[in-house]
């Protein structure tokens, strides 16, 4: 930095700005970017600058220099929100509602990190658990509850920028679980039978999602529509497999299998494996993973009892019988 300019050089060469043609700078999380007052001149990006030795030193000059692009944009987002009459009759008011949705978006975000957390150290008690099955279809349909009781204080996901809170990162892990669970503790026949009520649920909530999540930011449409495209297909396979299978009352056919192998991995959980010889509708043989209390159960050359269920969705499964 000159008294009169900002340069960068690197392997492309070197880009320079004069002091009276910038715009501004934006901080992002992995580089510094500094804008012309030209739209149509290209920016100067200066990457990776948390391996500059003194780049608290550089921000505060840029600070000095130019106008911060991320705040201009936060304050005035907090201004059209203390401006607005749907918020409430006064800026008081509207203070109050924009504190309260910080304030449940935090508690969700916090709430559902606790349980992830919680779920590492309990991992085998979780995935067989019928009670944390219910909590996690509930917990991502909450968040769209939140969005739509706060009249788009709260969203699904936003920029840093924004004065609107988010709670992407909670909802994606609580769908994330929501899809890995089933597909450990529920055997179906054929996952080609999920594809059609999968993309109904799908469907339905990113509708929703889209409806209520939607942060008014149009250069971050199309990134945001990805990752709800994304959440709710993960939310629509676990929620469909789940309710298919945990929700299922119908009388099972039973059916019986030869015990080929039992076997255990060890990772940063163990895993109790059961491979079972052909059977009804399965005609190959096929490992799946048991609670250790059943795995002990098992011994290689027996028979073991299965229960084939219709599903309540119609998507057949089974699962070893208790």
């Amino acid at each position: 930095m000159s008294t009169n300019a900002i340069s960068v050089s690197g392997i492309l060469g070197t880009r320079e700005f004069f002091n009276s043609d910038v715009k501004g700078f934006r901080v992002e999380e992995k580089a510094i970017l500094i804008y012309a007052v030209e739209s149509d001149t290209r920016r100067i990006m200066i990457n990776d600058y948390d391996a500059i030795g003194n780049s608290r030193e550089m921000i505060g000059e840029l600070e000095a220099r130019y106008p911060d692009l991320n705040a201009i944009e936060y304050q005035a987002s907090l201004t059209d929100i203390l401006q607005s009459d749907e918020f409430g009759i006064s800026e008081d008011e509207r203070r109050d509602s924009l504190s309260s949705a910080g304030r449940l978006a935090r508690f969700y975000n916090i709430f559902g990190l606790i349980v992830l957390i919680g779920s590492v150290f309990f991992i085998e008690a979780v995935i067989f658990s019928d009670l944390y099955s219910v909590m996690i279809i509930i917990y991502p349909l909450v968040g769209i509850v939140l969005m739509v009781a706060k009249k788009g204080l709260i969203k699904f996901a936003t920029k840093r920028t924004s004065p609107i809170y988010s709670l992407y990162y909670s909802m994606f892990i609580s769908c994330i679980f929501l899809v890995v669970k089933p597909l450990i503790k529920y055997n179906l026949i054929d996952l080609n039978t999920v594809w059609v009520p999968m993309g109904i649920i799908a469907g339905l909530f990113f509708g929703a999602l889209y409806w209520k999540g939607k942060a008014d930011a149009a250069n971050a449409m199309k990134g945001q529509v990805i990752m709800m495209v994304f959440v709710a297909l993960v939310f629509g396979v676990g929620f469909t497999t789940t309710i298919n299978c945990m929700f299922d009352t119908a009388k099972p056919q039973t059916f019986t299998a030869r015990i080929d192998d039992v076997y255990i991995t060890r990772g940063k959980r163990t895993i109790y494996h059961v491979t079972l010889g052909p059977w009804g509708l399965v005609h190959e043989s096929k490992s799946i993973q048991v609670p250790e209390n059943v795995f002990y159960r098992m011994t290689v050359g027996n028979n073991a009892e299965i229960e084939l269920r219709q599903g309540l969705l119609g998507m057949p499964w089974y699962q070893l019988k208790n």
